[in-house]
């Protein structure tokens, strides 16, 4: 078995998702930024350094796109809002799983995500479906809203 190289420790959410929406931002020349709108999808496992989600959507990675940046919005005990690089890929039938690696400069802001990690566990854990319901935004829909048609999203 292989030596785990993770920095943080992940908050696995395969049995409750949590709901999300992303924006890609690609940066052009003269410091042009353009937004894409907002793309649902689902974050399968976070930590402080990074998250998996699924879509069905086709994102190219950092190492296809360097310019590409991708600002994820959801709730985890609180409002989170992350900026990310995609970091892998992997196509799964008429989804995509990635690995994203948060973008940040704050040490107050990884602290922050580390306290909601915590309390997100701990609704969890405990199947406190009133603060889970209050403060995250865990799927609560029968089948997953994202699995429709497979597209690609060229840059």
């Amino acid at each position: 078995m292989g030596e785990e190289r993770r920095k943080h420790q992940r908050l696995s959410l395969h049995d409750n998702p949590l709901c999300a929406t992303a924006k890609l931002a690609v940066e052009k020349r003269a410091g042009q930024i353009r937004h894409s709108d907002g793309i649902d999808l689902c974050v399968l496992n976070i930590s402080p350094g990074g998250a998996q989600l699924l879509s069905h959507l086709r994102f190219p990675t950092a190492g296809e796109y360097p310019e590409l940046t991708m600002h994820l919005q959801t709730r985890l005990s609180g409002a989170l809002k992350e900026e990310a690089r995609i970091v892998w890929r992997r196509e799964e039938g008429d989804l995509y799983r990635y690995g994203v690696e948060f973008i940040r400069t704050e040490e107050e802001k990884e602290h922050l995500l580390r306290v909601q990690i915590h309390n997100a566990e701990t609704f969890l854990q405990n199947r406190d479906i009133a603060n889970m319901t209050l403060h995250c935004n865990f799927c609560a829909k029968a089948k997953c809203p994202i699995q429709t048609k497979k597209r690609v999203v060229e840059c």
